[in-house]
C-alpha cells in the first residue's frame, strides 16, 4: 500500500506513507532532495523502535496512514511526522529528521487518550502566530466527547517547549479544538492551512466535519494570533447554509491558499464527492480602521466648569481613516462614544446649541480610503457630578454598516481587529501646586431638650442627665466651616444611639443664603446599638458638596425620644457630630475638630399602680380531731373555700418600666411545723397591652397534691395530716413584721416592659390547714400577708419628684373564724314559742280582715249595679221632661 499519503518537504524532498508494510505495521519512504532517485525506507526494527511494545497482536498500526512535514523547532531542521492510528488502538505520531536522526512519538494525553479514536487520521502543518515555528495538528476524528464520533484536533506548538521531545511528555497539553460538539460530524476529517484570510498576518486554518447534521456536513474556520491559534470557531460555514439541498459529505476534502478570482486574498476549495460537488468558498476583502479619539487638554477645572453650566469643559475629538486591498474607494463607518458611562459626571453635545446632553453619542461617517476625517464634540460637566477623585473616560467603538455587509462579497471588518479606542482627562481641582486638597472642617455643637407641653427648651451639656417625659424632642444645634483649601465630597453625619429617632431637619443657613446648605440625599444606617444620618453638603445648585474655603453651614436637627421612653432600657445615650469627605483626593489638616462626642446619662419618668381585684377576707373553717390522708388540695380544710388574692398592676407612663417583679409574702409554717396556709395555684398574666409576667413556680404545691375538683384519692402523691396535739395560743400570723415563731414564703413574679396602660393580673390561691387551729375558745385567726411591687431592677425609671420609684406594697389580713353550731332549745320552750307563734299569727289575720272590710272589700256587686241601673233611668225620666217642653215651646212659635 505504497502511497497511501505523501508530502513534500521544505528541503525539497519527498515522504510516501506505506501503510501495508510489515504485516500492515506500516512504514515511511523517504526520497532526499538531492536525489529523488534513491529512496529510503524504514526498516521494521526502526519501526519498532518508534512503536514500542509491537508483536503479532499489534501489526496493524497503520504507520503512514497520514504524513506531513514542517519544521517544528524553527531553524533549518525538517521533521516528517507519520501517524499510526491504530497503534495500541489508541493511536500515535512519529516524528523524524532524516538530518539528526532524531525521532520522538507522541500520543494524546492520559485525559483525552481513547481507545478507537483514530488519533493521528489527518495530519497538517502550518505556523499560525508568524514565529518561524510551524505548529503540529493531529486529528483524531472518531473521538467520542459530549455525542458519538464528534472529533478532535490536537494543536501541537515549541511556542511554550523547549523542542518537539516535550511532546512526548504525558504532563504535555496540546490546544483542543472540537468545532461545535456535532454527532457523528468527525470532526478533523480533513484540514487544510488556508494561509491569511483576514489579512492580519497571521496563517488561519479550516477543519472540516463532513457528517455533520445528518451528513451534510460542515467546515470551521480558526484564525492564527501572536499567540497560535484561537481556539474559538471564527466562522461555520454548514452545507445547509449553502442553498443546495444535494449538497452531502460537505468537507471530506479541503485545499486551500489559492487565490481563484485574484483579489490578492487566498480561497478555499471545499470538496463533496457523494454529491459530485466542489464548492470554491471566495474571501472577501478586509477593511481596516484606524480611529482615535483624545480631548483637546489634560484637565478639567472643576470649580470653573461647574460654575458655568452652560460653557464648554473641554473638547473631545473622534477621527477615522481605513486601508486594505482591494477594499472600495469610499465607506460608511458607523461609530459610538460613551462617556463617563458609570459615574456621569460629564455630558457630551455635538455644538453649544444643543440643548441636551448625552453620556452616549452615535453617529455615522462617510470616509475616503486613507484620508482621515474627524468629530469634535463638547464636554459639559453634569449638573449632579460629585466625585471628582477618578480621571473621566471616553470609549469610541466603530464598524461597517450592517447595509454594507450583507452585500455579496463587499468588504468586511477583521473578526479580531481593533474596534475601539479611549481617551481620558483628569479633574484639576484647585488645590495649589501640590494638586492635594489640604482642607480644615470642623464642627461646634450643642443640644436643647424641647418639651411641647409647656412649650420650654431647656439647654443640655455633655454628661448632664436627659430626663425623658412623654413629648419630649431632643434638638441638636450643628454649624460647621471649612478653614482651609476646597473639600470635596463634603458629608456631615449625625449618630446617635438607638432609640432616638430622626425626625427632621430645621433652621438650615449658610454662608451661601441664597441656598440650603444640605441637601435632600439623606442616608440612613443602622450599625449595632447606633444609628447614623448622613448629610450631604450642598454648597449652591451648581458646586454641590465642594465646600470652598470660608464656607460654613447651620442647621439643627431633631430627634424624637418615643423610642427610648418605650423601651426605658437604655442608662446612657450618645450623641456624636462628623464631618468629613467621601473622595481619597482631599486631606483634613486638622482632624480633632472634625467630631464632637457627647454622652448623657438618661432618667425616665414613670409610676404605677396596684389595685386589689379579688379577695375573701374571712373563712370559716371547723376542726376535726382525725389523722387523715390526702391526695387533692381540696382536702386540705374540708368544706372550707378558697382563699384567692388578685391584683392588677398599671402602668401609668410616661416610660416603660423594663424590669420589675411583684412578690407575694405568706403565712406557711408556724414554729417550723404546723402549717398554716398552703399555695396551690400562682399566675401573672397581660391583661392589657404588651408587658410580660412571669412566675417562679417552685414554691407552688410543693406537695404535688392533685388540684382537679372532684377527683381526690385518684393523685399519686399523698400526704397524712395530724391534728395539732396542743391549743394555738398565737391568735396573729404576720409576715409584715417580725414574728419569730411565723415562717413566711415568698413567691415572686417577674414583669418586663410594663408600658404605659400596660395592666398584668396577678393570681394567687390557697388553702387553710384547718387541723392547725386546735382552739381553747371561738377565737378568730388572723393570717397577714403582703402583697409589694419593686421597680428596683431598673434603677433609670424615676417618679415625677425624680427620686427611684419606691415599692408599693399592700397588707393582705385573712380572718380565719372557727365553725359554732346553731343552739338546742328544751321541748318546754319549744311549745311556748309555737303557740306564741299561732296565736300572733291569728291576731294578725283579724286585723287585716277589718282594714279589708272598712275598704269595701266584702260588698255585694249585685248591690252596686242596682243601685247604679236606679240612676240611670232617674237621669232618663228627667232628660224627657225636657225634650218635651223644647217641642211645645216650638209649636207655641209657629
Amino acid at each position: 500500500m505504497f502511497g497511501f499519503s505523501g508530502t513534500t518537504t521544505q528541503d525539497g524532498g519527498v515522504a510516501i506513507g506505506a501503510v501495508g508494510s510489515y504485516q500492515n505495521t506500516g512504514a515511511v519512504v523517504t526520497y532526499p532532495s538531492s536525489d529523488l532517485t534513491n529512496p529510503s525506507m524504514l526498516k521494521f526494527d526502526q519501526v519498532a523502535a518508534a512503536l514500542p511494545g509491537l508483536d503479532m497482536n499489534t501489526y496493524d498500526s497503520y504507520l503512514g496512514y497520514a504524513i506531513t512535514s514542517g519544521r517544528y523547532e524553527g531553524g533549518t531542521t525538517t521533521y516528517i511526522a507519520a501517524s499510526a492510528p491504530r497503534y495500541l488502538l489508541l493511536g500515535a505520531v512519529v516524528l523524524f529528521s532524516e538530518v539528526n536522526g532524531a525521532k520522538t512519538t507522541i500520543q494524546a494525553n492520559l485525559k483525552h487518550q481513547q481507545h478507537g479514536s483514530y488519533f493521528g487520521g489527518t495530519l497538517l502543518t502550518c505556523d499560525t502566530d508568524n514565529d518561524g515555528k510551524d505548529e503540529l495538528l493531529v486529528a483524531a476524528p472518531l473521538y467520542i466527547g459530549e455525542n458519538y464520533d464528534e472529533g478532535r484536533v490536537f494543536v501541537y506548538s515549541t511556542r511554550n517547549a523547549s523542542s518537539i521531545l516535550d511532546w512526548a511528555s504525558p504532563t504535555y497539553k496540546a490546544t483542543l479544538l472540537s468545532g461545535n460538539h456535532a454527532s457523528g460530524g468527525r470532526f478533523g476529517t480533513a484540514m487544510t492551512c488556508a494561509r491569511d484570510l483576514d489579512q492580519d498576518g497571521y496563517y488561519d486554518v479550516i477543519i472540516a466535519a463532513p457528517y455533520a447534521e445528518s451528513g451534510r456536513g460542515i467546515v470551521y474556520v480558526y484564525h492564527g494570533s501572536s499567540y497560535g491559534l484561537v481556539d474559538i470557531v471564527a466562522q461555520t460555514i454548514s452545507a445547509s447554509q449553502l442553498f443546495h439541498p444535494g449538497l452531502t459529505n460537505f468537507g471530506l476534502s479541503l485545499e486551500g491558499g489559492v487565490d481563484v478570482d485574484d483579489n490578492k486574498y487566498p480561497d478555499v476549495i471545499v470538496g463533496a464527492p457523494t454529491s459530485d460537488q466542489v464548492v470554491v468558498l471566495r474571501s472577501r476583502p478586509v477593511v481596516s480602521f484606524n480611529s482615535s479619539l483624545e480631548f483637546n487638554k489634560p484637565s478639567i477645572d472643576v470649580v470653573q466648569c461647574l460654575l458655568a453650566p452652560n460653557a464648554s469643559c473641554a473638547v473631545l475629538t473622534a477621527c477615522h481613516v481605513y486601508t486594505g486591498k482591494s477594499v472600495e474607494l469610499t465607506q460608511e463607518i458607523e461609530f459610538t462614544i460613551k462617556i463617563d458611562e458609570i459615574l456621569g459626571r460629564v455630558e457630551i453635545k455635538q455644538n453649544l446649541a444643543s440643548s441636551q446632553g448625552t453620556t452616549l453619542f452615535k453617529s455615522t461617517m462617510s470616509l475616503v480610503k486613507d484620508l482621515q476625517s474627524c468629530v469634535a464634540l463638547q464636554v459639559f460637566a453634569n449638573p449632579n457630578a460629585n466625585n471628582f477623585e477618578s480621571a473621566v473616560k471616553a470609549n469610541l467603538t466603530y464598524s461597517l454598516p450592517h447595509s454594507h455587509t450583507s452585500r455579496p462579497l463587499a468588504s468586511v471588518e477583521r473578526l479580531y481587529g481593533n474596534t475601539f479606542t479611549t481617551a481620558s482627562i483628569n479633574w484639576k481641582k484647585n488645590c495649589g501646586n501640590d494638586s492635594k486638597c489640604n482642607y480644615d472642617l470642623a464642627v461646634d455643637s450643642k443640644v436643647v431638650v424641647h418639651t411641647a407641653s409647656p412649650s420650654k427648651d431647656e439647654a443640655l451639656a455633655d454628661g448632664e442627665p436627659l430626663v425623658l417625659t412623654s413629648d419630649q424632642l431632643v434638638i441638636v444645634k450643628v454649624n460647621y466651616t471649612n478653614k482651609r483649601e476646597i473639600a470635596y465630597g463634603t458629608r456631615i453625619a449625625v449618630t446617635y444611639t438607638d432609640g432616638f429617632n430622626w425626625n427632621r431637619l430645621q433652621n438650615i443657613v449658610s454662608s451661601t443664603s441664597s441656598h440650603s446648605c444640605v441637601g435632600d440625599q439623606i442616608i440612613e444606617t443602622v450599625h449595632g446599638d447606633e444609628r447614623t444620618t448622613e448629610l450631604t453638603y450642598q454648597h449652591n445648585q451648581y458646586l454641590k458638596d465642594v465646600m470652598l474655603n470660608g464656607s460654613w453651614c447651620y442647621f439643627e436637627c431633631v430627634l424624637a425620644t418615643n423610642g427610648l421612653t418605650k423601651s426605658a432600657r437604655k442608662p446612657i445615650v450618645d450623641l456624636k457630630i462628623s464631618s468629613y469627605t467621601v473622595t481619597g483626593i482631599t486631606h483634613d489638616v486638622n482632624q480633632p475638630d472634625n467630631t464632637q462626642n457627647m454622652s448623657f446619662p438618661v432618667k425616665y419618668r414613670s409610676n404605677v399602680n396596684t389595685k386589689r381585684i379579688v379577695f375573701e377576707p374571712i373563712v370559716v373553717f371547723n376542726f376535726t380531731n382525725n389523722t387523715e390522708t390526702i391526695s387533692s388540695v381540696y382536702e386540705i380544710g374540708k368544706e372550707t373555700p378558697d382563699i384567692s388574692v388578685e391584683y392588677d398592676v398599671e402602668g401609668l407612663g410616661y416610660s416603660n418600666i423594663p424590669e420589675s417583679t411583684v412578690t407575694f409574702k405568706y403565712p406557711r409554717f408556724f414554729n417550723e411545723t404546723q402549717r398554716l396556709l398552703y399555695l396551690f395555684k400562682l399566675d401573672c398574666y397581660t391583661a392589657s397591652g404588651n408587658a410580660r409576667c412571669t412566675c417562679n413556680q417552685t414554691n407552688v404545691n410543693p406537695l404535688n397534691l392533685s388540684v382537679e375538683r372532684n377527683q381526690t384519692g385518684t393523685s399519686n402523691h399523698t400526704f397524712t395530716v395530724i391534728p395539732n396535739p396542743s391549743v394555738l395560743k398565737n391568735m396573729l400570723f404576720n409576715c409584715s413584721g417580725n414574728d419569730g415563731n411565723t415562717k413566711c414564703d415568698t413567691v415572686t413574679c417577674h414583669v418586663t416592659d410594663l408600658g404605659v396602660g400596660d395592666v398584668i393580673r396577678f393570681q394567687a390561691r390557697l388553702r387553710l390547714w384547718t387541723k392547725t387551729l386546735r382552739l381553747s375558745g371561738n377565737q378568730s385567726v388572723l393570717y397577714r400577708s403582703i402583697f409589694t411591687f419593686d421597680a428596683g431592677k431598673s434603677p433609670q425609671v424615676i417618679d415625677s419628684e425624680q427620686n427611684s420609684l419606691p415599692p408599693i406594697s399592700s397588707q393582705v389580713t385573712i380572718t380565719a373564724i372557727p365553725y359554732s353550731p346553731p343552739l338546742a332549745l328544751p321541748k318546754n320552750l319549744t311549745w311556748l314559742i309555737f303557740s306564741a307563734a299561732v296565736a300572733g299569727g291569728t291576731l294578725l289575720l283579724v286585723i287585716i280582715i277589718i282594714v279589708m272590710y272598712k275598704l269595701g272589700f266584702f260588698q255585694s256587686k249585685y248591690a252596686g249595679m242596682k243601685e247604679e241601673a236606679q240612676n240611670w233611668q232617674t237621669a232618663a225620666a228627667n232628660e224627657g221632661e225636657t225634650n218635651q217642653s223644647f217641642e211645645s215651646n216650638q209649636s207655641n212659635g209657629i
